[in-house]
């Protein structure tokens, strides 16, 4: 739990720097995202769980204007 906090509190660092506001034409942006899910229905709980945590993970190089890839 501790190395996986401390690796969140890094990783969130570096994206603050890496993309850090104020920084004029952004080439580049790097994002981390985390959604959990409490599902109420009883049988979706028995089949996924009681809770589910959705990581994702996003990256995008600007080509011209407001036009990433």
């Amino acid at each position: 739990m501790k190395k996986t906090l401390t690796l969140l509190i890094v990783l969130s660092l570096l994206f603050v720097f890496v993309n850090g506001e104020g920084s004029g034409d952004k080439k580049l942006f790097i994002e981390a995202n985390g959604n959990f899910l409490f599902p109420s229905d009883s049988g979706y709980k028995d089949v996924y769980g009681s809770s589910v945590f959705y990581p994702g993970f996003e990256a995008g190089f600007k080509i011209v204007n407001n036009i990433y890839i």
